[in-house]
């Protein structure tokens, strides 16, 4: 009987919920039974994590854990298996495998994180951060000035080449494979798996005139002020009622406004489950928000109509967040624009 060792796989910068659907997603798309995870966790902005440490086996008996990322020493021999990587295919071992994960790109400094003892073969592969992951050079440098940091082009192009086939066994995306039936259903399964064992007291619900609204940090961001982001909420608010339908609000995990007042009592949803995990267990008549990437998973994994409002925007904060060609011809696809329903009876 041959003992067939199991694989491991490691994701790393591992910031928010989207970021751990991502990865598991491809873990699961490549494991099997009594292989390991391990999702790799950092804070986010202002030192806030958005996913708790935890563990779970899967219904398919692979081990899930989600840890804080802790850098270890590491020996020669990391590196000597990932350069195994562009050996001849006939030279590598396909099993007892370390998978390496990074959104967007292959990060080298991950190999910080392994033990000194590990497999005789490393596998690469990129998961998806959302959007973010197809921002032009225009959208990283106004991201970057956002969020206060120094802008460097040598990292930007870096990136762009550490993104290659060179570097990366497999690119995996949601995004980027639209079309790809087999794709939405790992990322589905992921969905189910973390509802099921990190958000299992969130329960289940039908709102069929309820429309989610996923807002985004847009004040924290200095794209709105508290005046402007309280005068948008208020006029999708009307805007859904005149066609009867309530507004829900899902305030994103960085957002701290208030939005209890500009709604009906209990159509706040606080709740730290990802906007996937909500919609896989409430169901909604539709969901909106501005430029959200949410907007395009609910639409691509739950085909639930998803409303955009960025057209509403005032016209600097519009153009702050105007998306790249490839991701417009996405949200054109898979959203639709609020002005397109004034005639809508829905």
């Amino acid at each position: 009987m041959v003992f067939i060792m199991p694989n491991t796989y490691h994701a790393f910068d591992v910031i928010s919920p989207f970021h751990a659907i991502s990865s598991l997603s491809y873990c699961l798309y490549q494991s099997s039974a009594n292989d390991s995870i391990t999702l790799h966790i950092v804070p986010a902005m202002h030192g806030q994590y958005l996913l708790k440490e935890c563990s779970f086996m899967t219904l398919s008996g692979v081990h899930v854990e989600l840890v804080h990322q802790t850098k270890r020493s590491i020996g020669l021999g990391v590196f000597g298996s990932l350069l195994r990587r562009w050996m001849p295919k006939g030279s590598q071992n396909s099993e007892n495998s370390v998978f390496l994960g990074h959104h967007t790109y292959f990060k080298p400094t991950v190999l910080k994180y392994l033990s000194k003892s590990t497999a005789p073969h490393i596998k690469t592969f990129a998961f998806e951060e959302g959007i973010g992951s197809y921002h032009t050079l225009t959208q990283e440098r106004e991201v970057s000035l956002r969020e206060g940091k120094r802008f460097y082009m040598v990292k930007f192009f870096l990136k762009r080449l550490l993104a290659t086939k060179l570097f990366l066994d497999q690119r995996w995306g949601l995004l980027n494979s639209a079309d790809n039936e087999n794709v939405r259903y790992w990322h589905t399964l992921a969905v189910t798996e973390l509802a099921r064992n990190l958000y299992a007291e969130e329960g289940e619900s039908s709102v069929p005139d309820g429309v989610l609204f996923f807002t985004s940090p847009l004040v924290c961001l200095g794209l709105l002020n508290n005046q402007e982001n309280e005068e948008l909420i208020i006029k999708i608010r009307t805007f859904l009622k005149h066609r009867g339908k309530m507004l829900y609000i899902k305030p994103h995990p960085l957002d701290q406004q208030v939005y209890e007042h500009l709604v009906e009592p209990g159509c706040v949803v606080n709740t730290q489950a990802p906007a996937e995990v909500h919609l896989i267990q409430h169901r909604y008549a539709a969901v909106a928000g501005v430029n959200s990437g949410a907007l395009l998973t609910a639409s691509m994994m739950f085909n639930v109509r998803a409303i955009n409002f960025c057209s509403w925007l005032p016209r600097l904060a519009q153009q702050k967040l105007l998306l790249g060609p490839n991701l417009q011809t996405l949200f054109t696809q898979y959203t639709c624009d609020c002005e397109e329903l004034y005639d809508d009876s829905w």
